[in-house]
């Protein structure tokens, strides 16, 4: 558990007694920008010393919103005499100018860490988003020339051959353009946008907005519904369609669609080598990187397919 610690008094110092993982000390200035990069499951004290009853509650509100966060009090001079009210207001701890005298212990800690509850769900999301560049709001955020967290979703046509042989001239054309907006509309369910295509698939970007969203319940659907949906949609009834399907998780500098020539992310050509080089004929993958959002139920349609490239990939289970 990270202790961070709230003050202005450059001499206070209540945690003597922890020395492994030292408090890391913000200003009230600096919490400011600070607060939301605060890792999750981890207490933040608030040094109320020198303030006024109304100085602490303005504090508080403004400070006090994250729930997978727990919170305490250092009240040096014991200027508030109903101690029992923090608690009911939710805090975890409350330091006197007596325990400011001996310091917190390291077993006091651990109490506080054991029995005091904070919301594990935010605290997986927060968790998430810490670890990686979200863009909160989906595509309103994203800015080219800008770096973020994207979920890359590889489809392409791997039947090749026989779609060539079903189809002739301008209607092969359009059976692929047919393909290509197809995948767009279903894609912008999942705030979906294709960013590169070729003859047969492509590439489309998710943008990640740090929290666990449906993206791979969705696409698992879709791979299973496409015999009925291409069919009924693109009327073949002499051809099927082979798929192949990865998605990956990882950062890229975003760029416009038709101007991504410059880009250069081990994402982009990660995921490209493993649906070019690795992937089977109609199959869906995921790598490691995005195996932790996988729906809790749909776990055991997944399986280990080796490692490719240093990066270890699951695929879904063949159902027929």
């Amino acid at each position: 558990m990270v202790i961070y610690l709230v003050s202005d008094n450059a001499k206070l110092s209540p945690f003597k007694d922890v020395k492994k993982d030292k408090p890391v000390i913000f200003s009230y200035k600096e919490i400011k920008q600070e607060y939301q990069r605060i890792e999750p499951e981890s207490i933040l004290y608030f040094d109320i010393s020198a303030m006024k009853e109304a100085d602490f509650k303005k504090i508080i509100k403004q400070f006090s919103v994250r729930k997978d966060i727990r919170y305490g009090i250092i009240d040096s001079k014991t200027a508030f005499a109903d101690i029992a009210h923090f608690f009911h207001m939710g805090f975890s701890d409350y330091i006197g100018k007596e325990l400011l005298k001996t310091g917190v212990s390291v077993k006091r800690l651990a109490n506080i860490e054991n029995f005091s509850e904070i919301d594990k769900n935010e605290a997986k999301e927060n968790a998430l988003s810490l670890k990686h560049k979200p863009a909160l709001n989906g595509w309103k955020d994203v800015k080219s020339g800008s770096e973020y967290t994207f979920f890359f979703i590889f489809i392409q046509l791997d039947n090749q051959k026989d779609l060539k042989g079903y189809f002739s001239g301008n209607s092969f054309h359009g059976f692929r353009q047919q393909f290509h907006d197809i995948i767009e509309r279903k894609t912008k369910a999942i705030d979906g946008k294709i960013w590169m295509w070729e003859d047969f698939g492509g590439l489309i970007l998710v943008p990640f907005d740090g929290k666990q969203n449906n993206i791979i319940e969705f696409i698992f659907r879709l791979y299973l519904d496409k015999i009925f949906l291409y069919a009924d949609e693109m009327q073949l009834d002499e051809v099927t369609l082979s798929i192949k399907t990865v998605i990956h998780m990882g950062n890229t500098v975003y760029k416009n669609r038709g101007n991504t020539g410059t880009v250069i992310a081990d994402s982009v050509n990660s995921i490209y080598h493993i649906g070019y080089k690795f992937a089977e004929p109609d199959s869906f993958l995921i790598t490691e990187e995005v195996k932790e959002f996988v729906p809790e139920f749909l776990t055991t349609f997944f399986k280990e397919a080796g490692e490719y490239e240093g990066r270890q990939l699951f695929r879904m289970r063949k159902f027929l």
